[in-house]
Parts: structure tokens; C-alpha cells; sequence
């Protein structure tokens, strides 16, 4: 042989060699990669048995919540009769008729009707814009609340004018009936 081919020969096999060498670093650097995925792999699948555990525990929060609603509704229910959601305004059935003149009790006032109501007991005579400071609303809706009074609750209120304009109240005797004094 000559040594052309020897030195042909040689540089095939340095070259087969660098090559080797390069497929080992690469097949080193896949292995890597791959322990690298799995590590990442076992870490999603960790956090997603978190999330998992985290929305069973809301889930069952949830639920215990609304098994408590509905115990607690029916213990509301057992003691009033019907459950109604609490309105500003009376229901028809709530409300008596206009002609009829039935008894009012606090406790049929809801809301601010209630705290309206609660006001002229307490207080006294009102006018509209200091009811409406107080309870934070136009004037215009204390109108309506007091008409409402008025109208489905048969409550007498009255209204008087003095120096600080026009103001209104109940009278004294409807509060004693309202609270039962005699």
C-alpha cells in the first residue's frame, strides 16, 4: 500500500472518530434533555394533584356553604312561615290592600321601610333632606319610600311645616300602638 492510501486511511478513521465523538456528546445531550422532561413531567403532574386537590377542597367548601343556606332557610322558613327574598318594595301579598286598615307591626317593614320607620319612631319629625343624609339616598326615594308607607302599610304619617321647611313624622299615638303602650 501506498502511503497515500495509508494516510486516506488515517484521515477516514480521525475522522470517523470526531464524528463518534460528536454523536456521543449528542447522545449525551438527548439523555439530558430527556431526564430533564421527565423531572418537568413529575412536576406538572404534581402541581395538576395540587389544583386538583385544591378544587376538591372548594368544591366541597362550596358545597357544605350551600348545604348551611338551606339548612339555615329552613330554619328561617319553620319560624316565618314563607321565605321571601328581602325587597325595597312590598309584595302583593305582603302589602294590605288599600282599602283595608290591618295593624302595623316593625316586623312587617323590611329594609329601609324598617329603618325609615325606625327613624320617625325614634326621632321624631324629619324633613325629606335630612332623612335622606341619613339614610344616604335621594330625595326623591325617601318620598317614595314614605308614600309607600303610606299607601301599602297604612302607616299615618303626617306632615307639618315650620322654620326648616316641611317635615314628616307619625304621631305620637300611632307609635304607642305600634309599641304597645297603653
Amino acid at each position: 500500500m501506498a502511503q497515500a492510501d495509508l494516510d486516506a486511511i488515517l484521515k477516514e478513521f480521525l475522522d470517523f472518530g470526531t464524528v463518534k465523538s460528536d454523536i456521543s456528546d449528542i447522545s449525551n445531550n438527548v439523555k439530558l434533555i430527556s431526564s430533564k422532561i421527565v423531572e418537568i413531567e413529575k412536576q406538572l403532574d404534581y402541581l395538576a394533584k395540587q389544583v386538583l386537590e385544591q378544587n376538591n377542597r372548594i368544591d366541597s367548601v362550596a358545597q357544605y356553604m350551600t348545604e348551611q343556606m338551606e339548612i339555615f332557610s329552613e330554619q328561617i322558613g319553620d319560624k316565618t312561615g314563607i321565605i321571601q327574598p328581602k325587597t325595597e318594595q312590598p309584595s302583593v301579598d305582603q302589602a294590605p290592600k288599600q282599602n283595608e286598615k290591618t295593624p302595623v307591626l316593625l316586623s312587617n317593614a323590611t329594609g329601609r321601610y324598617r329603618e325609615i320607620l325606625s327613624l320617625l319612631i325614634n326621632e321624631g319629625f324629619f324633613t325629606y333632606s335630612k332623612l335622606a343624609d341619613r339614610l344616604s339616598i335621594s330625595q326623591s326615594r325617601v318620598r317614595a319610600y314614605i308614600a309607600d308607607l303610606k299607601r301599602y302599610y297604612s302607616v299615618p304619617i303626617t306632615s307639618i311645616r315650620d322654620n326648616e321647611g316641611v317635615k314628616v313624622g307619625i304621631s305620637p299615638e300611632f307609635v304607642n300602638q305600634i309599641l304597645g303602650v297603653r
